[in-house]
Parts: structure tokens; sequence; C-alpha cells
């Protein structure tokens, strides 16, 4: 299994943004151009790809998904107790970190460079995006504690979004635990 930036059991504890707070941000600023998605680690090819994804109707509907219930996912995680009971065994699993505190703390500056919400929640996002910065590496590295056999791998010039920014990097990864799962299956058989 590779996780990629994933929500983590731990993450509204040690980060809670409040919703008005999220909104009043998340709705208004351009994402993508904020953190770099349209213009950093792209080759002409993926850009293109990229354009055509983000154009997909259902792309769009995910992301809502996953904004919508990012907070309850990660409470049902922290339910189940997995990093605790090693939940994936001896399983191959490599957790890949991007810099997300990077990200965080470019939206903060584009929100306050914008007038973004009020003065209020612009001063809550940033800290929110310091409390990002303290906590975020530690967490990712936790995710390992679900195998017994794990590696913890973070991507050198990605934000929040390895797959984009840096997919050889991903595919390599996937590669490696497909490498593992077979190897295993070939000794068993």
């Amino acid at each position: 299994m590779v996780l990629v930036d994933t929500n983590m059991e731990k993450t509204p504890a040690a980060i809670h943004l409040d919703p008005d707070t999220a909104k009043a941000v998340f709705s208004q600023i351009n994402y993508k151009e904020v953190v770099g998605l349209s213009n950093e680690h792209f080759t002409v090819d993926d850009m293109a790809q990229f354009v055509l994804d983000e154009a997909n109707p259902a792309a769009s509907a995910a992301e809502e998904a996953e904004e919508e219930h990012i907070l309850a996912s990660a409470e049902v995680l922290g339910r189940k107790e997995q990093l605790a009971t090693h939940a994936l065994g001896n399983a191959p699993l490599v957790v890949i970190m991007g810099d997300t505190p990077r990200d965080m703390k470019r939206i903060a500056n584009g929100a306050t460079e914008q007038g973004l919400g009020t003065p209020e929640q612009r001063m809550v996002f940033h800290e929110f995006a310091e409390r990002v910065e303290r906590v975020w590496k530690d967490l990712a590295k936790q995710q390992v504690a679900l195998s017994n056999n794990a590696r913890f791998v973070e991507a050198k010039t990605s934000g929040h979004h390895p797959h984009r920014s840096e997919p050889d990097l991903v595919a390599q990864e996937i590669l490696s635990v497909q490498e593992q799962v077979g190897g295993i299956r070939d000794r068993v058989s």
C-alpha cells in the first residue's frame, strides 16, 4: 500500500481549523495558483493532462466529498486505533509526505494579500498554518506504525500534492510495493 499525504487519525485534534475560517479562505482563494500547482514541476504533457483531469466533473465531486468528510474520516480512523494495532500487519507500506506546511503558509499569505475573510479569520488561518508546520511531519511519520514493513518517504519538491508534482516518485514507490508483494506471493506459492 502507498499512502500519499493522506488524512491521519490525529489530524483534527492537532491542527483543527474552524469551518467558518476554512470556508472564508478556501472558497475564495485560487488554491492551485497560490500553492504553485498551476506552474511547478509539470511537463507540458503533464499540464495538459492536469487541465483535462480538473475539467472532469468527477474530479470536482471527489474534491468536494473529501472536504466535506475529512474531519469525520479522521475521527473514524482514530476510533479504529489502527496505529496502535499495526492494522496492516507485515504488508508492505510506503508513506509519502509532501510539504503540506509550505502550502498552508502560501495560502495564509495569499489570503492576507487578497484580504480574504475578516482580519481575525486571516490571523486564525496563519495560526493554523503554524500548527501544521509544527506537527505535520510527525503526524505523517506515525502512519508507518500501520505496518511492521513500512517506509517513510519525503517528496522533496512537492507541497500537499506529490502525486501531481512528483508523479515519478509516487509511481516508483507503487512499483516498489508491487515488487515486494510479488516476492511475498512467490515465497508463499
